[in-house]
C-alpha cells in the first residue's frame, strides 16, 4: 500500500510538474509571438543645415539658442565629438545615406556646381523601403532636392520646384518643414513602420531670421564696429571681403537667431506631430556641417576646420526607461547608417565606413570609455584626419597639424614640428584608401545633366555667379 501511495503521488506530482511546464512554455511561447507582434520601430531622422555643435545650449553655448533641443538632449544621448566628413551639403549628406566617405569611396558625382549621388548607391532609404518600410522625406532646398540624387530610397520626396530666373532663393522655412512634417505624420497610412527625413535650413546664409525673432539677444549688439578685416565670403564669392568686427558679431548674433528659431519649429514639431508616436520612434537630430563665423577668416563653410566639421548628434531613444546620457567618444556622421540598422534589428550586408554607435548607447559606464578611432573628412582636393587629439589638414602641397585638446578652434599649426605624429596620421589615410575597393559599389555613370534652371536656383542660394 504505501508503495502503490508513493507510485500515485508520485504521478500526480508528475502531473502537477508536466502542468507547470506547459503554463511555462505556454508563457514564452506567448511572450515571443507577442515580441514578435510588436510594430517595429519606426525612425525620424532630422539635418539641421550649417548647425555648428557649439552654438548650441546643450553643447554648452552661452547664448541660450536652442532651449528646447536642449530639453530633447536631457532625454537623450548627446554625443559631444561628432565631425562631418565634408564641409558641403551635398557630400555630407551623401555620406550621412551611405555610410561611406563622399570622394574616397566614390559615390558621388560633380558636374560643375551640382554634386550628384550616383544612382547605384545602397542608401539607408533603399535598405528600409526593402524592409517594408514607408520612406519619406521633406527637405528646403536645391541642395537637399532629388535633382541631386540624394532622393534614392524614398518613395515619396517632398522637395522645392527648381524654376527658372528667380529674385531671391526658393529656400523652404522652419515654419514650412514643420508643417508639411506635421500634416503628413497626421495623414499617413499605417500599415507599415515609417521613415521619415526632414532637412531644415534657416542657419544657412544670408542669416535672416523672422522679424518675431531679431528681440533675442538684441543687448549684445556690439559697441564699436572696431577694426576692418578681410574675410573669406563664399556666398560674397570673395576671398578678400571687408568686414568689420562689429559686422561679423552682428552676423553671428543673426546666425544664432536663425538657431533659436528652428528650435522653436522643432519643438512645435514633436508637440504637433511626434509627440504620440514617440513611445515607438527612434529620433536622430544632426547637421551636415557647421558654419565657421569668422574662425581662419572664414564666414560660411567649405573647408576642413573644426567650427565647420564639428556638428550636433542627439539619439533618443523609444522607451523613457532606456539609458540616456552624454557620450564623448570620438565618432561620425557616416556612423549613422549602420547605428540605425542596428537599433532597427536589420542586418547590414555589405559593408560600410560607419561605425555602429549602439553598443555606446547600452553600455555601462565603464564600458563607454573614450576608444582612439581614426576619422577622415574630405574634398577632392584636401582632406582632414584625426587621431586622438591631433588633427592634420592635408592639401596636398602643404599641411596643418593642430593639438585639438590645447588648441580646439585650430590656432597654433604645428605642422613645423612633430613628425612622428604627422606620420602616423598620414599611414593611417593611406590605410584607408587601400581599402577603398572593398567599400566600392557603385559603376561607371554619365554625367547628370545641369539645366539653366538648376544654376539660376544656386545663384539664388549665392553658390554661383554665372
Amino acid at each position: 500500500m504505501q508503495e502503490s501511495g508513493y507510485i500515485k503521488m508520485s504521478f500526480k506530482n508528475r502531473i502537477r510538474i508536466f502542468t507547470i511546464f506547459i503554463a511555462i512554455l505556454s508563457s514564452l511561447i506567448a511572450s515571443d509571438a507577442c515580441r514578435k507582434q510588436q510594430k517595429p520601430w519606426n525612425l525620424v531622422l532630422i539635418t539641421i543645415d550649417t548647425l555648428r555643435a557649439d552654438h548650441l545650449t546643450p553643447y554648452g553655448y552661452q547664448r541660450d539658442t536652442s532651449p528646447f533641443l536642449n530639453q530633447l538632449a536631457d532625454e537623450s544621448f548627446l554625443f559631444k565629438d561628432v565631425v562631418s566628413q565634408c564641409g558641403t551639403t551635398a557630400q555630407s549628406l551623401s555620406s550621412l545615406m551611405t555610410g561611406l566617405y563622399p570622394y574616397t569611396d566614390q559615390i558621388i558625382l560633380q558636374n560643375g556646381p551640382i554634386v550628384f549621388l550616383k544612382k547605384k548607391n545602397l542608401t539607408l532609404a533603399r535598405i528600409l523601403q526593402q524592409k517594408g518600410y514607408r520612406t519619406h522625406a521633406i527637405t528646403s532646398s536645391i541642395q537637399s532636392a532629388p535633382v541631386t540624387g540624394i532622393n534614392l530610397g524614398f518613395e515619396t520626396f517632398d522637395a522645392i520646384e527648381v524654376n527658372a530666373v528667380l529674385d531671391k532663393s526658393n529656400r523652404r522655412t522652419a515654419e514650412q518643414i514643420t508643417r508639411l512634417a506635421v500634416d503628413w505624420l497626421r495623414k499617413r497610412s499605417h500599415d507599415k513602420p515609417f521613415f521619415l527625413w526632414l532637412h531644415y535650413l534657416d542657419p544657412h546664409y544670408p542669416y535672416s531670421p523672422p522679424e518675431a525673432y531679431t528681440r533675442f539677444f538684441k543687448q549684445e549688439k556690439p559697441a564699436e564696429e572696431g577694426d576692418k578685416k578681410y574675410y573669406r565670403f563664399d556666398e560674397m564669392h570673395s576671398e578678400n571681403y571687408p568686414l568689420s568686427d562689429g559686422e561679423v558679431e552682428r552676423l553671428i548674433i543673426n546666425y544664432d537667431r536663425e538657431i533659436r528659431y528652428t528650435d522653436t519649429s522643432l519643438e512645435a514639431l514633436f508637440q504637433n506631430g511626434l509627440k504620440p508616436l514617440l513611445a515607438n520612434t527612434v529620433v536622430i537630430v544632426t547637421a551636415d556641417h557647421g558654419e565657421s563665423l569668422g574662425n581662419h577668416f572664414i564666414i560660411t563653410h567649405n573647408e576642413l576646420y573644426q567650427s565647420i566639421l564639428h556638428i550636433p548628434l542627439l539619439i533618443h531613444l523609444p522607451d523613457k526607461a532606456h539609458p540616456k546620457g552624454v557620450i564623448k567618444n570620438p565618432v561620425m556622421l557616416l556612423d549613422i547608417f549602420p547605428t540605425v540598422l542596428d537599433l532597427l534589428g536589420i542586418p547590414s550586408e555589405f559593408p560600410v565606413r560607419g561605425k555602429s554607435l549602439k553598443s555606446l548607447l547600452f553600455a555601462k559606464p565603464e564600458e563607454g570609455k573614450r576608444d582612439q578611432r581614426f576619422r577622415m573628412a574630405e574634398y577632392h582636393d584636401r582632406k582632414a584626419f584625426l587621431l586622438e587629439k591631433m588633427k592634420m589638414i592635408d592639401r596636398g602641397s602643404r599641411r596643418e597639424l593642430y593639438d585639438l585638446e590645447k588648441d580646439p578652434y585650430e590656432f597654433s599649426d604645428l605642422s613645423g614640428t612633430m613628425q612622428d605624429d604627422q606620420d602616423k596620421l598620414f599611414a593611417e589615410a593611406l590605410r584607408i584608401k587601400k581599402d577603398a575597393a572593398v567599400y566600392d559599389r557603385s559603376n561607371i555613370e554619365a554625367l547628370p545633366q545641369v539645366t539653366p534652371e538648376m544654376r539660376d536656383e544656386l545663384k539664388s542660394l549665392g553658390y554661383v555667379t554665372k
